[in-house]
């Protein structure tokens, strides 16, 4: 028969897994969450790129082709697409530019920059803003919206908030026939 030996304390490795848990439990998550932010800034970044897209492109569309849309119709959208995407982007500035074969001069070939900015002047104006013409004018018209929008972390904390917050800013610049 054998019999039994303690073993010395130094030698017992019953608790070892649990204190490295609670080491590395931590450093877990300040990686999980860093992601889940990451990915929020991406999410934001993404569907925040799509209005001023769709608002530049209804500007040269419009409902119908013979007129184009006013600036705050394209303002309209441009806020509806944001804040569908991200709630939180509801009235972010916005600019929204277009220049209009003869709008000075009707019947000349002549165009001139109307923009417009909604809560708050824009950082940069639209490149179209200059009073330089157009250099395809007139046989094309040139529309621009730019839009403006600082994220704030989805997991608020120093420690979370790698990338975030920053101020994103997408614009966007498309020409049509006139």
């Amino acid at each position: 028969m054998k019999h039994g030996r303690i073993k010395p304390i130094y030698k017992r490795n019953a608790g070892q897994s649990l204190i490295e848990t609670a080491m590395l439990l931590p450093v877990l998550l300040t990686l999980v969450l860093n992601a889940v932010n990451v990915g929020y800034l991406f999410y934001v970044e993404v569907n925040l790129a799509a209005a001023p897209r769709s608002g530049a492109e209804y500007s040269i569309q419009g409902t119908n082709q013979s007129a184009v849309p006013p600036a705050d119709s394209v303002y309209a959208l441009v806020n509806e697409s944001a804040s569908g995407a991200v709630p939180a982007a509801a009235g972010s500035p916005v600019q929204v530019c277009t220049m209009s074969y003869g709008i000075n001069n009707p019947g000349t070939s002549t165009q001139s920059a109307q923009c417009k900015s909604y809560n708050s002047a824009a950082a940069t104006l639209c490149p179209i803003a200059s009073p330089n013409h157009d250099p395809e004018a007139p046989a094309l018209v040139a529309q621009c919206v730019d839009i403006y929008y600082t994220t704030s972390p989805l997991i608020p904390g120093t420690v979370f908030n790698i990338l975030t917050p920053r101020t994103l800013h997408w614009q966007v610049v498309m020409r049509a026939t006139q």
